[in-house]
């Protein structure tokens, strides 16, 4: 399963078809959000808020990957709510997508955070449902179930390295959206997790707990 995806980025950059096969059953199988996966509709990074809000999920997603042998996913294209899918936005632009989050996580996110990202066709997903692999229910379109599909979504397999506490490089303010004449600010060193769909504050004892692990 997933605990078999190797460790090396080199090596992760050329997943064989098995594991991308068992990363696919085992994210569209949970689909709601646990403390290592996340799925979003899309990924929006135009302003400041929208840079922090998905900085802290990667925070928060890389510090709990330790219950997965320091991997998380981002799932990009395929939307939940309530722990159902709810629809399916193809991803255009992939490449300058997976760009834009990687200058995001190397500006603000330290020591850092090893990204590979794993394009889905959308089809590929429906002949695993078709096979029984995937036993949630998901809202193909007609054009979804056709061999020739070129719609896609796109994970993102977010690498934390070992023994490493994941936490803002640097600090981010941004208006309040509740009360624009206020600011909202993140210091340096703050750090986050999951458990489940919800995020925290970083604790010491985690602090020491990812240091060994």
């Amino acid at each position: 399963g997933l605990r078999e995806f190797p460790r090396d980025p080199s090596i992760l950059a050329e997943i064989s078809n098995t594991d991308v096969e068992n990363m696919l059953c085992f994210l569209c199988n949970r689909p709601s959000e646990g403390s290592f996966w996340d799925f979003k509709r899309e990924l929006n990074l135009t302003s400041k808020k929208d840079e922090f809000e998905i900085v802290k999920d990667c925070i928060a997603l890389g510090n709990s990957s330790i219950n997965n042998n320091n991997l998380a996913f981002l799932v990009i294209g395929l939307e939940e709510s309530n722990g159902t899918f709810i629809g399916i936005s193809p991803v255009k632009n992939k490449h300058s997508l997976e760009q834009r989050l990687t200058q995001c996580i190397d500006r603000y996110i330290r020591p850092g955070l090893n990204v590979i990202s794993e394009p889905i066709n959308v089809f590929e997903i429906y002949k695993l449902v078709q096979r029984g692999k995937i036993n949630t229910t998901i809202p193909f379109s007609d054009s979804h179930k056709n061999s020739s599909c070129s719609d896609e979504i796109l994970i993102f397999c977010l690498q934390r390295q070992q023994g490493e506490v994941l936490e803002l490089r640097r600090e981010i303010q941004f208006p309040d959206p509740k009360n624009p004449r206020n600011t909202k600010r993140y210091d340096v060193g703050t750090g986050w997790y999951r458990i489940g769909s919800h995020t925290y504050p970083i604790t010491e004892e985690l602090r020491r707990i990812l240091r060994e692990r």
